[in-house]
């Protein structure tokens, strides 16, 4: 039972002492906080392979945060902060890589080539489309004449039918008990 009350009183001060260092910060180092923690999100972890700066948990990257924020609060700006870490690890280390040159074109690629896509299937669609109209109205009269020659070929289908279910019935009668 003292455990638990030692355990709560313990999480109860932690708390207080968490909100009250929250609230005694100043807006300018909540604005340099922020502007640190947008720059972070910018950047890859170069101790981290494939994980973004704030969600690397290496020793090295609290350390980089740490640059980071330090630099942010001696005022340098976020292209200030970026091109020194683009200076030392290579470009390589942005999150985001630069829309210039090949990079351009590979950020354009993927968009091109959804518009040459779409533009084909309107152009094939349009030429399928065309073709069948071209092919009913030159076929048109060609399909009456078949429909004649079916229905004729129907009647004489129903003609045959009468007649063998005429001998039909004429066998039967014969062969009745």
């Amino acid at each position: 039972m003292q455990v638990r009350g030692g355990w709560l009183r313990g999480g109860v001060a932690a708390l207080l002492l968490g909100v009250a260092l929250v609230a005694g910060s100043s807006p300018a180092q909540q604005e340099i906080t922020a502007a640190a923690k947008a720059i972070e999100g910018k950047i890859m972890s170069p101790f981290c392979p494939g994980y973004l700066l704030p969600d690397c948990p290496s020793a090295e990257a609290r350390q980089l945060r740490e640059l980071i924020h330090r630099k942010v609060a001696a005022g340098e700006s976020e292209q200030q902060v970026l091109g020194y870490l683009v200076g030392v690890y290579g470009a390589s280390i942005l999150a985001e890589p630069p829309k210039e040159g090949f990079n351009l074109l590979v950020w354009s690629l993927p968009f091109l080539a959804i518009v040459i896509g779409g533009v084909a299937i309107v152009l094939i669609t349009l030429l399928w489309t065309r073709r069948q109209r071209l092919a009913q109205s030159a076929g048109a009269e060609p399909a009456a004449a078949a429909h004649e020659l079916g229905r004729e070929a129907s009647n004489s289908s129903d003609q045959a039918h009468a007649a063998l279910k005429r001998k039909l019935e004429r066998e039967l009668k014969d062969y009745e008990f």
